[in-house]
């Protein structure tokens, strides 16, 4: 059996933020500069007592040996039985469906938003570490989320929520040597084939159908609520409701189409020199760890 060698091995940018779980950031340029501040303080014997402390707590930052936390590690072997085993476990559900399906449409819409042309990136960029493909890299490196339904757009959201999409920006703009990033989540209207496997699925739970296949009248409401929540505009509505033989476009009395600027919301994030150095040393840690998984299961395969 060919042993896997993981000392090089390249980890995808959107698998940075499982890879930074429990890691505390490096020191930060202004705490490097504070320590060595502090630093030339004691050497002159001007340092307070409250400052004495602010240096043992930087010192200590600066000098913490890092240890990958267990979610690094569940993660981390996950990714060693893929490989070892030969096995390669894509994730795939009705969220990512979507994603991928309605892509080009999410870059058009925010193309019109922006009255600019944005143009769907196909080079694959890597380096020592890391590897990835951004959205689009126009002056700025763009990734596009395409949001599930209205429950999950974030119109109202000030910050990026969540860790992982902050890394795997960094990691783009780290590759492409860009210093300036958007998230870029855009409400498009969801493909037919999904919106009737939910109503297949909500039959399942709630029995919306009769033997013939009709809407019962007494879940109608509830139809129009799940199909509005996933159709945003009056013409995506009326071709929906043409193909299908059993949702009816008279139902839908009060349905308001979401204007275009509304459907779409820029998370906006620059390049941290700190950040990409802790992951790089993150890394490296985990490729150790992926070499003694390996010789771990070799272990094993030799004593049976």
């Amino acid at each position: 059996m060919k042993v896997v060698d993981f000392n090089e091995h390249l980890f995808r940018c959107s698998q940075l933020g499982k890879l930074m779980v429990g890691v505390s950031p490096a020191l930060t340029s202004n705490q490097e500069k504070e320590l060595s501040e502090l630093r030339s303080k004691i050497l002159a014997g001007k340092i307070t007592d409250k400052q004495i402390i602010k240096m043992g707590d930087l010192l200590r930052k600066k000098d913490e040996k890092p240890e990958l936390s267990k979610g690094v590690v569940t993660h981390l072997t996950d990714i060693h039985k893929g490989f070892f085993m030969k096995r390669d476990r894509k994730i795939s559900n009705k969220y990512t469906e979507k994603g991928i399906r309605v892509e080009e449409q999410s870059i058009t819409l925010y193309s019109e938003v922006k009255n600019t042309l944005f143009v769907k990136n196909q080079k694959h960029y890597s380096d020592s570490f890391k590897k990835g493909t951004p959205d689009n890299v126009q002056k700025k490196v763009r990734d596009m989320k395409s949001s599930w339904s209205l429950d999950t757009f974030p119109m109202y959201d000030t910050c990026i929520g969540n860790k992982d999409y902050e890394w795997q920006l960094q990691g783009y703009m780290d590759l492409t040597g860009i210093k300036e990033s958007e998230l870029v989540y855009a409400l498009v209207d969801t493909p037919f084939s999904i919106i009737n496997d939910e109503l297949r699925r909500l039959d399942w739970k709630q029995g919306i159908f009769d033997i013939n296949g009709s809407v019962k009248e007494d879940r109608i409401p509830l139809v129009v609520e799940t199909v509005s929540n996933m159709i945003y505009t009056e013409q995506g509505l009326d071709e929906f409701c043409q193909l299908s033989t059993s949702i009816e476009k008279s139902w839908f009395t009060n349905f308001f189409e979401i204007p275009k600027e509304l459907r779409i919301k820029v998370f906006e994030l620059e390049h941290s020199k700190e950040a990409i150095q802790s992951a790089h040393e993150q890394i490296i840690l985990c490729r150790e760890r992926l070499n003694g998984l390996t010789l771990e299961i070799a272990q094993y395969l030799i004593e049976v």
